[in-house]
């Protein structure tokens, strides 16, 4: 833990997140421009209410962004900034701080983003019909996180990993934190992380290589 607030000091764009996230968790000023930041149901991405928003004109930005600064209690808030504060240093490092505000901007709209299409999918395709996707209210950086990791594992595919003491090659390192995490914690949004890995994918396929992401 010493080691990563050395690193920080050296990482202005992962500390300042860290801190907004602190910040929106204890904060006792909890209205702000007119939004709850202790109302989770207002603020969380929910498939079946985006779809509801937009169809009413409304392009909810709150949800698509607030909800990421939000979590349900302490330990979720600090498994993962302690999480996107490893990812952050070394990405932050690699890209420079303009490109890693950017790509961390990219991960919270894109996850969140095709975290309500892949519910609306699975609610079309009837999955899972008795604990609907189409429902679920999710809270909490981790989906970002998720897509954060991706990037730095594909950015040195030929290097290996730890993760729960094993061994793995850096690539595989996302879907093996998924499957842990998902088996540890049972009540994790998988679809969420599942949506961060996509986001990550898609920006090293194709959004990396756009002059507005540099």
């Amino acid at each position: 833990m010493k080691e990563m607030l050395n690193a920080l000091k050296e990482s202005p764009v992962t500390l300042v997140l860290i801190l907004v996230n602190i910040i929106v968790h204890f904060t006792p000023f909890h209205y702000i421009l007119g939004y709850d930041l202790w109302n989770a149901s207002q603020n969380c991405i929910q498939p079946s209410t985006a779809v509801s928003s937009v169809m009413m004109g409304d392009l909810a930005v709150n949800r698509l962004i607030l909800s990421a600064f939000m979590h349900v209690g302490d330990v979720h808030l600090t498994y993962n900034m302690v999480s996107l504060g490893w990812k952050g240093i070394n990405l932050e490092k690699a890209q420079g701080p303009q490109a890693f505000l950017k790509l961390v901007f990219y991960a919270i709209v894109a996850t969140n983003l095709l975290f309500v299409v892949l519910g609306c999918s699975m609610n079309a395709l009837r999955i899972q019909p008795t604990t609907s996707h189409y429902n679920t209210c999710t809270l909490g950086f981790s989906g970002a996180i998720f897509c954060l990791k991706y990037v730095w594992n594909a950015l040195s595919p030929n290097e290996t990993t730890t993760v729960a003491g094993v061994k793995i090659p850096s690539k595989a390192a996302a879907w093996a934190e998924l499957l842990l995490i998902s088996s540890l914690v049972p009540s994790t949004s998988v679809v969420s992380h599942v949506a961060g890995i996509l986001a990550g994918y898609l920006y090293m396929e194709y959004a990396r290589q756009y002059a507005f992401m540099k």
